[in-house]
């Protein structure tokens, strides 16, 4: 209990810390709120998913979420730019198998997926990191490891700018 009141506490911190250090590639002063986390994983099939990629992961609010609806056959490539948000993340999810933290550029994503596509792909890239012509792009078309539409036949891409 202790060490999720901690987690809990330092993340914004560490959030914040990231996000002064470099404003552009963080985007937010604060991660994305839980319930927007479960509002938006309610949009994706993620219990169905094979492979889920996870773009911006920061302090996992989104991370653990995922990981919480991922089969235990499962596999989630969390990518996180920033070396201590990723060490961090790494750290906290270090006994859970189904979890890959990659401290990486999203743009880097399909080097790391063996040549699979992901089923789903959870992005909370900031707007700001992305240059003009990619942040005007359709989105799907800035995922080029997403597998074709989910399962029922929606969009696997779910966004939500960080923040």
């Amino acid at each position: 209990m202790r060490t999720v009141l901690r987690q809990h506490l330092l993340d914004p911190l560490r959030f914040f810390a990231a996000f002064v250090a470099n404003p552009r590639q963080v985007g937010a002063v604060l991660p994305t709120s839980r319930s927007a986390v479960r509002d938006m994983l309610d949009l994706a099939d993620v219990p169905a998913a094979d492979l889920v990629v996870e773009l911006g992961a920061g302090t996992g609010v989104q991370t653990g979420e995922i990981l919480a609806r991922l089969r235990p056959d499962a596999r989630l490539v969390a990518v996180e730019i920033d070396q201590k948000l990723a060490t961090a993340l790494a750290k906290r999810y270090a006994g859970d198998d189904r979890l890959q933290v990659l401290a990486d550029s999203a743009e880097n994503v399909a080097a790391h997926l063996d040549g699979r596509r992901a089923d789903v792909l959870v992005s909370a890239l900031p707007f700001t990191s992305l240059g003009r012509r990619a942040a005007a792009a359709d989105p799907r078309r800035a995922a080029p490891s997403a597998g074709p539409a989910g399962r029922d036949g929606g969009d696997p891409v779910l966004a939500a700018d960080a923040g």
